[in-house]
């Protein structure tokens, strides 16, 4: 008798997964060189309950859109015909280097194939979310701590991070297999709370802030209806990117606020309020804060935009430690590494080994994919990028329909459709994280929030 079940994963299991995206730098066990860390564990958890419930359960798949399917499929297929990049030029060490390159890309790529062809409901993610908009607080707190833990020396003030992912092409040199990476100007230390670096934690509260302020501006039902609680979490999330000193993250919030205005039509009055408020916050850390170290955060966020737009000019001299010249250089290094393999790239992993190459990878998923993937990977990514913005504008489009019998997914929905924004131009400007576990585990939240508002539709027209 055929079984008609849908693959389903109990949602402790997600839960749990989405839990331990904190603690993404600490390693289980290591493979090969890789630090396989907890959510890599967890994904290697579902996939197994998947293989058990196919194989020997005969449950089975359902795929609502078979092309967004087929485009994360081509996207690793284009992974693997990079590989005929290195017939041209590789060494024994660079094949070796593919091999590891395209297994961990397809175990990590495989999560999105995974959650768009099995129920996870939507209820399961509402709670992964709430979980970590709660664990936000203990996280900024313990951010807020760090700034004083390592002026005065008091315990906690850094964590070991071992995972020997750290310890390949260099990386030791700058996140270490000791401690975290933690610029200093003068007395005043950017907060990286259990992350390893600030720019991690940026994006967390980021990823925090689209959720816990869209149902908000869009009227949908907010996911913290404690009034009190809601204004500690907003108000330490915004302490908490503000102390990080992350460049990125201000262009990332002012991205999300910008179009949240445009998309949402909000009213000058609201705007208004929340700009206030937000000042009113930022102006009182920063006066705390000054108070021990000396050192304004606000101050140190103009001397950097003004050594940015002032490049070039006579006696001006960028913020210590400013990663702009970095990223555009090795933005610049991919494509000249594209030039000169331009159809199927250097080959998957291997900017680090290319004969004229002066970084170890782009900091641009975009131009990363553009130099080792040439123009049969990019293709495969804009493939990707056309069939999300198709689901991010049904997950628009159709909101309403949910908000009065599924409220909640009305406001998964919405901050969905933002997070996939943000992700895209991260991607493409300001971040390489396509291989890793980190972009496929937050693109996961749009995919399953995607595949039940498409089911529930389709059902409720049946």
């Amino acid at each position: 008798m055929q079984n008609n079940k849908v693959i389903s994963i109990q949602p402790w299991i997600i839960i749990l997964l989405y839990f331990s995206g904190l603690f993404g730098i600490f390693q289980v066990f290591s493979i090969f060189g890789y630090g396989f860390g907890f959510v890599d564990s967890f994904m290697l958890v579902i996939y197994s309950i998947v293989l058990v419930k196919y194989v020997l359960l005969n449950e089975k798949f359902k795929v609502y859109d078979p092309y967004l399917t087929i485009s994360i499929f081509t996207l690793i297929l284009s992974v693997y015909l990079s590989g005929i990049g290195l017939f041209f030029w590789a060494s024994e060490e660079s094949y070796l280097q593919f091999i590891k390159t395209i297994l961990h890309f397809t175990y990590v790529g495989l999560f999105g194939i995974v959650v768009l062809a099995i129920d996870i409901s939507y209820k399961t993610i509402y709670y992964s979310i709430k979980t970590l908009l709660i664990s936000s607080i203990f996280i900024n707190a313990y951010g807020i701590y760090q700034l004083f833990a390592r002026i005065f020396f008091l315990p906690f003030a850094y964590f070991q991070v071992e995972n020997d992912s750290f310890l390949t092409r260099d990386f030791s040199k700058e996140f270490g297999e000791a401690q975290q990476v933690v610029l200093n100007f003068d007395n005043f230390y950017r907060a990286t709370s259990i992350f390893s670096e600030p720019l991690a934690l940026a994006w967390f509260n980021i990823f925090c802030l689209v959720f816990l302020i869209t149902p908000y501006f869009s009227k949908n039902q907010e996911l913290i209806n404690n009034k009190a609680l809601k204004v500690i979490v907003l108000v330490l999330l915004i302490i908490g990117l503000f102390l990080s000193f992350s460049l990125t993250g201000v262009v990332l919030i002012v991205l999300l606020l910008t179009s949240i205005i445009i998309i949402e039509k909000i009213q000058k009055t609201r705007v208004f309020t929340a700009f206030i408020g937000v000042v009113v916050v930022l102006f009182a850390t920063d006066s705390i804060q000054q108070q021990f170290t000396g050192v304004s955060v606000s101050g140190l966020f103009v001397q950097r935009i003004s050594g940015l737009l002032s490049i070039g000019e006579k006696g001006v001299n960028m913020t210590y430690g400013e990663s702009a010249p970095d990223r555009i250089n090795s933005i610049s290094n991919a494509t000249n590494l594209f030039l000169e393999q331009p159809i199927t790239g250097i080959g998957a992993g291997n900017t680090y080994y290319y004969p004229t190459s002066t970084s170890r990878f782009a900091q641009s998923s975009f131009f990363h994919i553009l130099s080792e993937g040439g123009l049969v990977g990019i293709t495969a990514l804009m493939f990707l990028f056309y069939h999300l913005i198709k689901a991010m504008n049904f997950l628009k489009n159709n909101r309403h329909l949910h908000r009065r019998d599924k409220p909640i997914l009305a406001s998964l929905a919405t901050g969905s459709y933002y997070l996939g924004i943000l992700i895209i131009f991260t991607t493409i400007f300001t971040g390489n994280q396509i291989g890793n576990y980190s972009f496929w585990y937050n693109l996961a939240v749009l995919l399953i929030i995607y595949r039940e508002s498409m089911k529930i539709t389709i059902e409720n027209k049946l």
